[in-house]
């Protein structure tokens, strides 16, 4: 019996610290022909064309403990929900996907976040790809801040 209650003593580590949000999606993606399988909706463009693209982003986002100003892991997992557009001849585009990233943080902090996503063609097209681009703060406490500062888009790295 004693050494069941030292076990139960043991101090235990702290749970991570879990939170969510959804954000708004805006901005574009380039999308080009595959050699093999021309896209009619790039035709007239040299098969070169640009989807202008909008939606949301669910984040949620897992930070291990750690004492404030101190380097913690932040692991954050992104799905693009509903993301929809429209190319520059009218081609209809949607984005699809759902991705994980880990980066070290402090806390407070904030997480540089890019992933690569799909971008769904009309049925006669090649798929593409869209890149998903974010800054997300994390609080003292571990959780995700909730201002208009914390950001998502939809392009090039910046």
């Amino acid at each position: 019996m004693p050494l069941l209650l030292a076990v139960a003593a043991l101090p235990r580590a702290a749970d991570a610290v879990i939170s969510h949000s959804t954000f708004s999606l805006t901005g574009g993606a380039n999308y080009s022909d595959s050699p093999t399988a021309p896209c009619p909706c790039l035709a007239s463009s040299g098969g070169q064309g640009f989807a202008t693209l909008s939606g949301a982003a669910h984040v949620v986002v897992r930070v291990e403990p750690a004492p404030p100003g101190s380097v913690s892991t932040a692991e954050v997992y992104l799905n693009v929900i509903d993301v929809v557009g429209t190319g520059l001849t009218g081609c209809p585009y949607r984005g699809v996907g759902a991705e994980k990233a880990s980066s070290p943080t402090t806390t407070p902090g904030s997480v540089a976040y890019s992933n690569t996503y799909e971008l769904l063609a009309p049925p006669s097209c090649p798929h593409g790809t869209m890149q998903v681009n974010g800054q997300i703060y994390i609080n003292a406490d571990g959780t995700m801040a909730q201002f208009p500062e914390t950001f998502f888009f939809i392009g090039p790295p910046r």
